[in-house]
């Protein structure tokens, strides 16, 4: 298998090469000059030592050898001269062959057809070989046969990669079918909606003869199913997808349609949200063409957004300008004038911070309580952006190789995003002017969430890039056609492989060596939790994707140096951590032990326990931790930057409601107890804040920095600061109050209510009766005095809760 993707590795960028020298012609010389002499030599061999006794065989390797020798060099063919005799028509017909070799007349002229031909020939050869000489004992020595035997086993057993999603499963993973939905097999010969998955999931209380009439009010027929489920079962709240409704110039209603979404809202703690992807004044547009909105006065309890986010043509040629800016120059110069207005006037950057804000937006909603159904035109482009989105911000099933292989497959695949349009894999599909990157700006989110969240996801930024790089190489089937039903229809299920099948098959490739898994014994794929990602969309943080956009121009690429240093911390963490972790746990559970046995023991005996646990954490730290500065640094910078994107986030005042969730939650049982303090400039932990001394504790209520609603809050006061937490068993603070140059104050915002003003903005706080709100305001003032403010110049921290 793996000789067989070497083969083939040159071919990736048949469509689109980045270089003259990516072009494959290339690397194909190269390969045919060093078969060819090795034929030759093997030839000439066996003549010349008599290998070869038969007069026939001789015969016919002589006539191989000199036909190879006295190949004609294509590049001698032309002449000058001749050639002004034969222009025109013969030369037409001669190069007529190759007019579609980047963009193939058919789906069959796509070489991923052929590639699983010539693979699964090579395997079949492969197998048989190796149960040759296993059967026949050509094999003697027991290392080999072992080695043989394995990849015969491997062989046998490979993933098929088609077989990564089922429907059904994922339904059931959610918790569907349940009182409130079902599973309807409408469409499962792809006549209901040929753009549509075989298996629908749809509110209960709906008949497939209501379907079918809401089918003919919706775009395409694309009705509103469900993608996804919170676990909450008090919340109840779905994400459900669907097109825009035909209501016209007359706005035109479906009762059936009306009753579907209503039943999306039934049982549900907050509201039902429609969340129209589209700029409004498109929307209104749409209506002269027969569709557009739903008039809200016809959908009871429910709210219609507009997203603002822009359609295919206006994406595409963002792509084309900042393509054009991140070109190689030609020339003396390599200089990069304007970079940064050039970058900002492609309007690249700007577009995936609307989705990602949208996708944030939705996944809030949710979260909270809320239902939300999202749609744009047709519901296959900015739909499947916000939906996938949206999923991998809540469930960190997604987040896991496997499980971000399903969420595409599921949104973007099984619910008809048109891949053959959108990428122009065929000739004429290129001339229908419908090429846009929506996929490629879904995958540019996901890199953006992946940087602001390193620890949550399984796999690394090398498995986007190959996505990439094979929706357009031809090697594999998954990205084919333009909906499910095209794919049955042209076999490409049964002819062609699927790309999970070789990711799957090198996921060591993929592994993100940082990731930390909230699974902890369980199987992702049968875990249904959310675990929320917050991501900021402020400007500052939504930044060019550097390793992909400039790829193959080496004026724009990275000095190596810092490549190789990143390679050596994730090496370093793949060598240790592992051991690490487990090594604390055995000390941990042995001091609980220890702890539970020892119960009645004099205080004497415990502290020098403890004090010896300590020691061993301490020698653990060091050895994983403290003495590796490339490692320390790394980790410095990266709390440092998660620090200062939440506080940017938090300024840019973003309009959307912002839902604080600590990203990686440490438990304190697992923390080092002797580790360094984090930078000042950076947020506390609870073990700093023990390390500098707690002198109050308790509940209180604190006024939200952007959503301005009172949430119940433990605040921990030290000399320094004042931090809070969502819970009190919570490691990291949701923000933290910096006490210098701070003024303690009363406030009538709320009953037994004071304020804490600092230099950056002032903190609205609730204690739960007037005897707490004095005991509060007396400590915190006497921690504020000069003296003992003095020597504290760390920034507040807050997350805008």
């Amino acid at each position: 298998g793996e000789k067989v993707n070497q083969e083939f590795e040159g071919q990736l960028h048949v469509a689109f090469p980045v270089s003259i020298f990516g072009v494959f012609a290339f690397r194909f010389r190269q390969h045919r000059e060093e078969q060819r002499t090795i034929l030759l030599d093997g030839i000439e061999e066996a003549l010349n030592n008599d290998y070869i006794t038969s007069e026939d065989e001789r015969y016919e390797l002589t006539r191989i050898r000199d036909e190879l020798y006295m190949e004609e060099d294509g590049w001698d063919i032309y002449n000058a001269t001749e050639e002004l005799k034969r222009v025109g028509e013969k030369v037409n017909q001669e190069f007529e062959g190759q007019l579609h070799v980047a963009f193939p007349v058919s789906i069959f002229g796509v070489f991923a057809f052929r590639f699983r031909q010539h693979r699964e020939e090579q395997r079949t050869i492969l197998l048989d070989g190796i149960e040759e000489a296993l059967n026949n004992d050509y094999i003697t020595s027991e290392d080999e046969r072992y080695e043989l035997t394995r990849i015969r086993d491997e062989l046998y057993m490979e993933e098929d990669g088609w077989d990564i999603y089922n429907a059904t499963e994922e339904l059931k993973r959610v918790g569907v079918p349940c009182n409130e939905w079902r599973i309807t097999d409408i469409n499962s010969d792809g006549r209901f909606c040929k753009t549509y998955p075989a298996v629908l999931a749809v509110p209960s209380s709906v008949t497939d003869a209501n379907l079918r009439k809401i089918a003919g009010f919706r775009s395409m027929g694309r009705i509103p199913a469900l993608t996804w489920r919170h676990p909450n079962a008090s919340l109840n709240s779905v994400i459900v997808r669907c097109s825009q409704p035909l209501v016209g110039l007359t706005n035109d209603r479906c009762e059936e349609d009306e009753q579907l979404c209503a039943a999306v809202g039934t049982g549900i703690k907050g509201r039902l949200f429609v969340m129209d992807a589209r700029p409004k004044v498109n929307a209104i547009a749409n209506q002269a063409k027969g569709s557009g909105y739903e008039n809200m006065a016809a959908y009871k309890n429910t709210t219609l957004k507009f997203l603002g986010i822009d359609n295919i043509h206006v994406v595409r040629t963002s792509l084309n300008k900042l393509q054009s800016l991140c070109q190689a120059r030609t020339g003396k110069t390599t200089e990069y004038p304007n970079w940064l207005s050039g970058l900002e006037s492609t309007g690249w950057l700007t577009h995936i911070r609307k989705i990602l804000r949208g996708a944030r937006r939705i996944a809030e909603l949710v979260d909270c309580g809320s239902s939300v159904i999202i749609h744009c035109s047709d519901g296959w482009d900015r739909t499947s952006q916000l939906s996938a989105l949206a999923q991998l911000m809540l469930d960190p099933y997604f987040r896991t190789i496997r499980g971000f292989e399903v969420l595409i497959e599921k949104d973007w695949l099984q619910f008809g995003h048109k891949f053959a349009d959108r990428c122009g894999h065929l000739d004429y599909e290129i001339e229908k002017g419908e090429y846009s990157p929506i996929f490629l700006q879904f995958i540019d989110a996901v890199f953006q969430i992946h940087r602001q969240f390193p620890q949550e996801f399984e796999f690394n930024q090398d498995l986007l890039i190959t996505i990439m790089d094979h929706v357009n190489s031809g090697l594999f089937g998954t990205f084919l056609c333009n909906s499910y039903t095209e794919r049955v229809l042209n076999k490409v299920f049964e002819d062609t492989y699927s790309l999970w099948t070789y990711v799957n098959r090198n996921m060591e490739s993929f592994l993100n060596s940082s990731y930390l898994s909230p699974f902890s014994n369980r199987k992702p794929s049968s875990t249904h939790m959310v675990h929320f990602l917050n991501p900021s969309t402020a400007e500052p943080h939504i930044v060019l994707w550097e390793d992909y956009y400039f790829r193959g121009n080496a004026h724009l690429s990275l000095p190596a140096q810092r490549h190789h240093s990143v390679n050596l911390f994730n090496a370093h963490i793949r060598r240790n951590f592992y051991g690490l972790e487990e090594a604390i746990r055995q000390t941990l559970d042995s001091m609980n032990n220890s702890q539970k046995s020892e119960a009645d023991e004099d205080d004497q005996h415990n502290n020098g326990y403890n004090s010896h646990t300590a020691t061993v954490l301490q020698d653990l730290y060091d050895r994983f931790f403290a003495n590796d500065q490339t490692l320390q640094s790394s980790y410095q910078e990266d709390n440092m930057q998660r620090f200062d994107s939440e506080k940017e986030d938090d300024e840019a005042g973003d309009e959307t409601a912002s839902v604080s969730t600590d990203v990686s939650p440490t438990p304190r049982s697992l923390a080092p107890q002797h580790q360094p303090p984090m930078p000042k400039s950076g947020p506390l932990t609870m073990i700093d804040l023990k390390e500098s001394g707690i002198i109050k504790e308790g509940a209180l209520s604190k006024k939200g920095g952007n959503r301005h609603n009172w949430s119940n809050r433990w605040f921990v006061l030290t000399s320094t600061h004042l931090c809070y937490f969502k819970k009190q068993t919570d490691a990291k603070p949701c923000g933290q109050i910096s006490l210098y140059g701070s003024k303690v104050s009363l406030s009538n915002r709320k009953a037994y209510c004071f304020a804490i003003s600092t230099p950056e903005r002032v903190y609205q706080i609730s204690a739960p009766n007037d005897a707490e709100k004095d005991s509060w305001m007396k400590t915190i003032q006497e921690q504020t005095t000069p003296e003992r403010s003095s020597t504290n110049n760390t920034e507040d921290f807050d997350t805008g809760e």
